[in-house]
């Protein structure tokens, strides 16, 4: 058990941190954001020098968009969230005692 107290945030760094953080994630949101959309909306054209002969391969197609989406959720969970911020931007999962 952990009987040190943490000591509470001071100083203009450390309330602006956060903020830092989700502007590092801002750009894969956009960019996953605009996947999703081009391979959903449109797979004929998502692909460029890609004919698509059969409706499998149309399923097939909106699959990746489908994916991209659900990265995108998780993505947006991450920048919301306090508690899962830190999962956005590393590897490894924080230590919560």
């Amino acid at each position: 058990m952990n009987a040190v107290t943490p000591l509470p945030r001071t100083g203009r760094l450390w309330s602006l941190a956060p903020w830092l953080s989700r502007l590092v994630m801002l750009p894969p949101v956009l960019v996953f954001g605009r996947i999703s959309i081009r391979f959903l909306t449109n797979p004929s054209l998502a692909i460029p020098g890609v004919t698509l002969d059969t409706p499998q391969a149309f399923t097939d197609t909106r699959v990746i968009g489908a994916w991209m989406v659900t990265l995108l959720t998780m993505l947006i969970t991450f920048l919301v969230s306090e508690k899962w911020l830190w999962w956005g931007i590393c590897n490894s999962p924080p230590s919560w005692e």
